[in-house]
């Protein structure tokens, strides 16, 4: 099964701000988070507290994508790029 993946216009708003470089990994990352098989090698988890609906994987050490899963449709909406201050 591979996931849908619908990127919001935060999303694009954050992508445009970053590095070529960094915009580089984030497709690579995206690309492994569309194969439910990679979702481990990306740290693919649910989030907790405020956010406890959404979800996160990494794209590096220091940078993380906020999704939010559509499990019916297998749709993944990507929220939100950027570093740990996502989840203040």
């Amino acid at each position: 099964m591979v996931l849908r993946v619908i990127f919001t216009d935060h999303y694009v708003r954050a992508y445009q701000r970053l590095s070529p470089q960094l915009k580089e990994e984030v497709k690579t990352a995206v690309e492994l988070f569309k194969n439910p098989v990679n979702h481990r090698r990306i740290r693919f988890h649910k989030l907790h507290g405020r956010m406890k609906s959404l979800h996160s994987f990494s794209v590096n050490y220091r940078v993380r994508i906020i999704v939010r899963m559509v499990k019916k449709q297998a749709v993944a909406l990507l929220i939100d790029i950027g570093d740990h201050s996502l989840y203040e």
